[in-house]
């Protein structure tokens, strides 16, 4: 997908006629499509599309996660014919907000329904000895089709509605043509997952190096159906709350957590990791600080100076303290030890594990398969391990230096699905220190 734009509340109003009355008496029912026989007709389509799966949805035939992503599906209108023989020559990648023309071997990223100024920009790009021709040129017409039955079915993740509701909206209403838009185009290329996501960062770099406001691809983070880990609970408690006590919270800290909440499982841990670096620091930076202020305002300082001294000098030894320390003892005065247990728990079989990395780093298990804390001292002990394994992640992103490095965490797709379940622990690590320690700065 291109940059993103944004989507027009509109597109949640339908305007198929079927859905327009009120009354379920005005309207007969309409008979349920012969699914048997279109999945035959589709059988080329889901073979080529094993994420997406042909289903009934009231009366409607429906295509469900043709991306394998659940915020859109396709709805099969009453006569198929042309859109099955448009949807069997189509790979919808996961990655991309895009279509594959099997038939034709051109990449078609959906970018809008607008005629942009980068309209008509067309490139070779020489790539491992291969010349790529790229261009933004019109919307095909079948992208235009496919825009015309796809339905939201979800609020919008970070997908976007794969960018075609810039398209329905236009499409329902009256059909404009494909000339009316714009797509990027990489033309007559074979599919090959690692050699497409290569190209596809590689032209993002060279279009940014020769034009800072180019649009680029968008490259979607793994589903978390990819993810060995389960998704942690929606809410802390059972339901939102009715009234929320809020306190001011450090200012740079939130602008840490607002990058912290975006991207993909790499820079989430990066950025969750420098929020708790942060806090280790400067909670132990105020604590000396209250520490000496204490001993020379104290009425008996001038007369046991030696005392005094000796106090302030312990004070100061713990600014000595290793980053880990520091990071352990936030993490034991602020962090509650059992929400961090419960979020291992969730993902025990995950966490009892060793985890090898892309790259070569391992990251050791953090308990055995059947793990149960019987009391608080193992919760705070398992808390210790969590931000230890944080840290290590950390270094192994931030200091892997070539895919040939023994010890790194290569940035890759599949590491982001070996990452993911520790999002679950690293939030509760990050959402504490935030409100219990954040404050005191």
């Amino acid at each position: 997908m291109l940059t993103r734009l944004q989507i027009c509340d509109s597109v949640n109003k339908t305007t198929d006629k079927e859905s327009v009355s009120t009354n379920p008496e005005a309207v007969p029912a309409e008979p349920e499509q012969d699914l048997d026989w279109l999945r035959e007709q589709l059988a080329p389509f889901l073979a080529n599309n094993p994420l997406a799966t042909l289903e009934t949805l009231g009366s409607k035939a429906t295509i469900t996660k043709p991306w394998g992503d659940d915020t859109v599906n396709f709805q099969i209108p009453k006569d198929p014919n042309d859109v099955i023989g448009i949807l069997n020559d189509l790979f919808f990648p996961p990655l991309y907000s895009a279509i594959f023309h099997k038939d034709r071997g051109d990449l078609e990223f959906i970018f809008t329904s607008r005629r942009v100024e980068v309209h008509g920009r067309n490139f070779g790009f020489n790539f491992r000895g291969t010349l790529i021709q790229c261009e933004f040129a019109d919307v095909s017409d079948r992208l235009m089709k496919v825009a015309a039955i796809a339905r939201p079915v979800a609020p919008p993740s970070h997908t976007g509605h794969r960018n075609l509701f810039t398209f329905n909206v236009k499409s329902i209403a009256g059909g404009e043509k494909a000339g009316n838009g714009t797509s990027f185009w990489i033309r007559g290329v074979t599919w090959d997952d690692v050699f497409l996501l290569d190209l596809a960062r590689s032209l993002n770099f060279y279009m940014w190096y020769f034009d800072r406001e180019s649009p680029r691809i968008l490259i979607h983070e793994r589903s978390k159906l990819e993810s060995p880990g389960k998704m942690p609970p929606r809410y802390l408690f059972d339901s939102f709350p009715k009234l929320i006590s809020g306190r001011p919270l450090d200012a740079f800290l939130l602008q840490l957590w607002e990058s912290f909440v975006v991207g993909n499982a790499v820079h989430r841990v990066l950025y969750g990791y420098q929020i708790i670096e942060y806090v280790a620091f400067y909670h132990v930076q105020d604590s000396i600080s209250q520490t000496i202020r204490r001993v020379l305002v104290s009425p008996e300082t001038l007369e046991r100076s030696t005392e005094a001294t000796r106090q302030i000098l312990e004070a100061i030894a713990e600014d000595k303290m290793e980053d880990a320390a520091k990071v352990d003892k936030v993490v034991e005065l602020y962090v509650d030890h059992n929400q961090l247990a419960n979020a291992v728990r969730r993902n025990l079989g995950y966490f009892s594990e060793d985890v090898i990395f892309d790259g070569g780093f391992v990251l050791p298990a953090l308990c055995s398969a059947k793990w149960e804390p019987t009391d608080k001292k193992e919760c705070k002990e398992m808390a210790r391990r969590v931000a230890s394994s944080v840290r290590k992640m950390r270094n192994a992103i931030a200091h892997s230096r070539e895919s040939r490095n023994t010890n790194s965490i290569a940035p890759t797709l599949s590491n982001q699905d070996r990452i993911y379940p520790w999002l679950d622990p690293v939030s509760i690590l990050v959402s504490n220190l935030m409100l219990y320690a954040g404050s005191n700065f």
